[in-house]
């Protein structure tokens, strides 16, 4: 991949430079869309954000404890669609090893989401410790805030194409990116944001026409609760704060609600 892959790197490097300028440009003459409740095509790169704000910050021991996350008093409930299985595993070659967490404890796999149902969390020794039990591998660097972290998850993936997924809209938006979300309620995994890098509109089973990058504010869990197609490809992502990596296909949502729409 990139420019770094020899030959064909380069090639793809250059065709991804050439369609994002595309992009670009096309997007400075984009009409408004307004603002609503409408199915969404997703690309991997913004299915990641949804997967990790919905299930990594949320099934990591120190939230669920104090119950900051949609997760506490729910372990062993089922909690989005049943299509959905989330885990953490820093050993998997599919991702980039990372065998140790930053306190040198070994890396265990952890399922955190199992066919829907919330299944377990991850931990580090400190977190380990109040609650008598052992670190999962899960620290991150000292002094932090925010507890253990997944920072190496994977998402279980479909039998669908993004062409499919849009194919199958009679109306609705096609999202390559997230940007700039923020937390509004972690209880229920409530963020806001917007969009970014291409926002189109899907008429009748096709790409209508690009739209100026809308805003909104949804609750990713009742967003996860409303699944139409998961991809059937998996796309590795950088992690949290560049920390590890997501590995997630992309996804349609029946409902998702936006807000507004952006000046650009």
């Amino acid at each position: 991949m990139g420019v770094c892959g020899g030959e064909g790197g380069a090639v793809e490097a250059w065709t991804a430079e050439r369609t994002a300028a595309r992009t670009a440009l096309t997007m400075l003459s984009a009409p408004l869309c307004p603002a609503g409740v409408m199915p969404v095509a997703i690309e991997s790169g913004f299915g990641g954000v949804i997967f990790h704000e919905a299930c990594g910050h949320s099934l990591e021991a120190t939230q669920v404890a104090f119950g900051n996350s949609e997760f506490a008093g729910k372990l062993g409930q089922r909690i989005v669609d049943p299509r959905i299985s989330v885990w953490d595993d820093a050993l998997d070659p599919e991702g980039i090893p990372w065998p140790f967490d930053f306190e040198g404890v070994p890396r265990q796999r952890v399922n955190l989401l199992k066919d829907g149902v919330a299944h377990g969390v991850v931990y580090d020794s400190y977190r380990a410790g109040k609650e008598n039990k052992s670190s999962t591998g899960h620290a991150i660097p000292s002094p932090s805030p925010f507890g253990p972290m997944p920072l190496n998850t994977f998402f279980s993936t479909g039998e669908a194409s993004v062409e499919e997924m849009i194919a199958g809209t009679e109306r609705g938006v096609y999202v390559t990116r997230f940007h700039y979300t923020r937390p509004v309620e972690p209880t229920r995994v409530v963020v806001t944001g917007m969009t970014r890098d291409g926002t189109f509109l899907i008429e009748n089973g096709e790409i209508a026409y690009p739209v100026k990058n809308m805003r909104f504010t949804q609750s990713y869990v009742e967003a996860l609760n409303g699944v139409e197609g998961i991809g059937r490809e998996r796309r590795l992502l950088m992690g949290w704060l560049g920390m590890g990596r997501d590995a997630v296909p992309a996804i349609k949502l029946s409902r998702f609600h936006f807000t507004g729409a952006t000046e650009f």
